[in-house]
């Protein structure tokens, strides 16, 4: 505390003795300290730019309207990139609420569909337009993912389906795509593909074939059911994807090793799709599969037999008799079948040929020349360090040639290792080319001088360097001020005034500077001693009386 109030009542004395307009210049001095300081922590932020909503994609229409509210608010400091918008960073909450207060809310692809549901029901709303609606929002949704697709700057999907009249009524759909690529480019046969791929997965009554795309850029429209060129050969596309994975193996051994060389591959392949081809050959001997043995046996039994006649057979009128005791007659039979099924041997082989084969893959290689001049320095390097005999600077033609058919014939049999087999006796190093390039050294970037670096500084920090020599030299100002109406004792006072009377009393009016001859004749004039003087020129402008005795007291004698 003793320190606050000392510094209060040295602050409080200071500005007691200044005059009105000392005070002026130190508060407007003090109000300029603090802008500077201000701006300084506090605006300088602005130099950064950051992008809204974590840098999302924003479709078309979407930034438009962004870009629109931006306007209404007038804010004018936004950059767009791609479908991305970068606000000022220290100014990004009034860019949110600009777009906050129209409640507007950017969209994205998996909200297109769910927003097209909110406002419909099962029972409240007719079927055809719950349809249209989803219908209508899967295109709002694709158009957004296309245009998202690299290369891509916009794009427009219109989806059109009917029903075809019958007792099934199945739903018949088509599609179009508009497509305008950036930079005015063609779209490749990747981007058809992939463009028809995506839209036919998405909707579910669509096939590829029912997509149509429109190249803005070429005025071209590919159809559906016409293809895209070799992408829906199936020759062509095998043969090119044979010739990348061979470029890639090659290009992974010889440009690691080379650098600068130049892989290009060429592949030829059976046209044949590939086959599957069944042999059956047949056994002249036969072969028992199945054998069957049945056994029927079969017993009679029956009794004895009388003689004929009336008598025996009891016809008429006789007397009852006794019959006899009789015997019965048994019989058995026993039956048994064999049964063999045979069948004629057979051997059945099954071989299945792979189509579309590389049957001859050719490769060029081109070494850029200077890889010559690099290898003959690296081994006059290591000569010279390993005390052998140092030879010419330069290499000449003998060494190069050399190098050259040594680089050749290397590359030869190690790329010859990764082509397919030939039959044997053929020579498979005519399908290696290796050939040689000049190769033109590229200019390297200008390095920027000193000066172009510091005006490009100085013009990047201008403000903050002017406010700061702004703030420093109001320090100054206000030092000087408040050092200049320091107040001066009493004792101070008296002491230099009678210092000065006493020198001015020994010193004649020719010593003396212009300013003090002229004090000096005002004294002389009034006819009053110069200490009368002094005091009431002290009285009447004490600041004015000390600055001139100070001077007085630090001139030599």
């Amino acid at each position: 505390m003793d320190f606050l109030n000392e510094a209060l009542r040295q602050t409080k004395d200071a500005l007691s003795s200044m005059t009105v307009g000392a005070r002026i210049a130190s508060a407007l001095l003090l109000t300029a300290i603090i802008v500077s300081l201000a701006y300084l922590f506090l605006f300088r932020a602005e130099a950064g730019m950051e992008y809204m909503y974590s840098g999302d994609m924003l479709s078309q229409d979407d930034q438009a309207k962004i870009l629109g509210l931006f306007a209404e608010a007038g804010l004018k400091k936004w950059q767009t990139e791609g479908g991305r918008i970068k606000v000022p960073r220290n100014q990004v909450h009034k860019y949110y609420a600009a777009v906050s207060a129209k409640g507007f809310v950017p969209q994205n692809a998996s909200e297109y569909v769910s927003n097209a549901l909110k406002d419909t029901g099962i029972f409240s709303t007719p079927r055809p337009v719950r349809e249209e609606k989803i219908r209508d929002a899967k295109q709002k949704e694709l158009s957004f993912i296309l245009s998202t697709m690299k290369g891509i700057q916009r794009a427009w999907v219109s989806i059109d389906q009917q029903r075809k009249r019958g007792l099934h009524g199945d739903l018949q759909a088509t599609a179009l795509a508009s497509i305008k690529a950036e930079g005015g480019q063609q779209l490749d046969e990747d981007q058809l593909r992939a463009i028809r791929n995506a839209i036919a997965a998405r909707y579910a009554p669509l096939k590829r074939k029912d997509v149509s795309i429109l190249d803005l850029n070429a005025n071209m429209t590919y159809r559906g059911d016409q293809g895209i060129g070799m992408m829906d050969d199936v020759y062509a596309s095998r043969k090119r994807m044979y010739e990348r994975n061979y470029k890639s193996m090659i290009s992974n051994l010889v440009v690691r090793t080379i650098p600068g060389a130049l892989v290009e591959v060429s592949v030829k392949m059976d046209p044949d799709e590939g086959k599957v081809t069944r042999t059956v050959k047949l056994d002249p001997k036969t072969v028992p599969v199945e054998s069957h043995e049945t056994t029927n046996e079969t017993k009679t039994t029956g009794g004895r037999r009388g003689r004929p006649g009336a008598a025996p057979n009891g016809v008429g009128n006789r007397g009852g008799a006794v019959a006899a005791g009789s015997s019965s007659v048994q019989n058995s039979i026993s039956e048994t079948t064999n049964r063999t099924k045979s069948r004629t041997g057979a051997t059945q082989t099954e071989t299945r040929t792979a189509g579309f084969v590389p049957q001859i893959v050719r490769a060029a290689v081109f070494v850029p020349i200077s890889y010559y001049t690099q290898v003959w320095n690296d081994r006059q390097t290591k000569a010279g360090a390993a005390g052998g005999k140092k030879g010419p600077a330069t290499p000449g033609p003998g060494d190069l040639a050399k190098i050259k058919d040594e680089t050749r014939r290397n590359i030869q049999t190690l790329v010859a290792n990764l082509l397919p087999d030939l039959p044997g006796g053929v020579n498979q190093f005519p399908h290696v080319a290796v050939q040689s390039y000049q190769d033109l050294p590229v200019a390297a970037p200008p390095i920027p001088s000193m000066t172009s670096s510091l005006f490009t500084w100085l013009g990047e920090q201008w403000t903050t360097l002017a406010m700061l020599g702004l703030g420093l030299f109001s320090l100054l100002m206000l030092r000087g001020v408040i050092t200049a109406a320091k107040p001066v004792s009493g004792a101070e006072s008296t002491a230099a005034l009678a210092t000065a009377a006493a020198e001015l009393d020994g010193d004649s009016e020719e010593e003396l500077s212009d300013e003090e001859s002229s004090l000096l004749r005002r004294f002389s004039a009034s006819g009053r001693g110069l200490r009368e003087e002094l005091s009431e020129l002290v009285r009447e402008d004490p600041d004015a009386a000390a600055s001139v005795l100070k001077n007085w007291v630090a001139e030599p004698a």
